[in-house]
């Protein structure tokens, strides 16, 4: 009886727990989304980590090149100087052999004048055809180099560009799949964190109320099983009652018998006929 009454006292506890079994077996599609959410936030990270260690890969490159092309302009204007007062030196060189050449009276091969007052002076430094030639074509390939730096560091600019457009596209996603899973999170189970948590959960709860319903099962067996050996006991009692009254009479007729035989014989009593 004790038994039986402290399960039934369990009731109303175990109506919560199937409360909460229904609860958690609802929730299994949120955690099931959940455990979706969360790989696409940890994907989410990796991506835009790795965007943006290519936006600093690609600001690497911007820069190496952008160095390129500043060290190509300084060398383009350093060619361009050298070629410009080389030029400079030649022209004077050729003045002065020209004037080596004139003859007071005789007219100048260039102005065509017979007086030269005023004849080109020596030039402090020989440049020859050869030489400005030379320095010609190095200026013009510091140009080339300087163009190729300009297309160089222009195509590293586009993608450095691009970088940070897919970097600032990869935090928008990280964003957003952030904000979908935190909205995920805010369904929980107080104290469940995981999907496997919840399914443990499950198996525990349903393995408590399975052993509440087999014992309360046994218990109602027990009782059944008392309340109907009571029911034959009392039976018993009562068919034993009943042939007791039934003895208790054939005893009385049978001691009404025996008394009218004696006085019917002549003896007093049981003692005188004993005796």
């Amino acid at each position: 009886a004790a038994a039986w009454e402290l399960h039934r006292s369990r009731a109303p506890e175990m109506e919560q727990e199937k409360a909460k079994l229904l609860r958690m077996e609802d929730a299994t599609v949120v955690y099931q989304d959940l455990t979706r959410l969360r790989r696409a936030v940890r994907m989410a990270e990796t991506e835009e980590k790795e965007a943006a260690a290519q936006v600093e890969g690609a600001n690497r490159e911007f820069e190496a090149r952008d160095r390129e092309l500043q060290a190509a302009l300084e060398n383009q204007a350093a060619a361009m100087e050298e070629y410009s007062r080389a030029q400079k030196l030649y022209r004077q060189g050729i003045g002065s052999i020209l004037a080596e050449t004139l003859t007071e009276g005789e007219k100048c091969p260039v102005c065509g004048s017979t007086v030269h007052p005023e004849p080109a002076a020596k030039a402090p430094e020989h440049v020859s055809e050869a030489q400005l030639d030379k320095l010609n074509k190095a200026m013009a390939k510091a140009g080339k180099t300087v163009s190729s730096a300009i297309k160089a560091r222009s195509a590293a600019e586009n993608t450095r560009n691009e970088k940070q457009q897919a970097h600032s596209h990869a935090l928008r996603q990280l964003d957003l799949a952030r904000a979908e899973r935190d909205a995920g999170e805010l369904q929980k189970i107080p104290g469940i964190e995981t999907a496997a948590a919840l399914e443990e959960a499950i198996r525990k709860t349903s393995a408590a109320l399975k052993a509440y319903e087999t014992e309360g099962q046994r218990l109602t067996d027990a009782k059944n099983q008392a309340e109907s050996n009571l029911l034959a006991l009392e039976k018993a009692v009562h068919t034993a009652g009943e042939e007791l009254t039934a003895a208790q009479g054939v005893y009385i007729s049978l001691l009404g018998k025996w008394q009218d035989a004696l006085e019917a014989s002549g003896f007093r009593d049981e003692g005188s006929y004993l005796a």
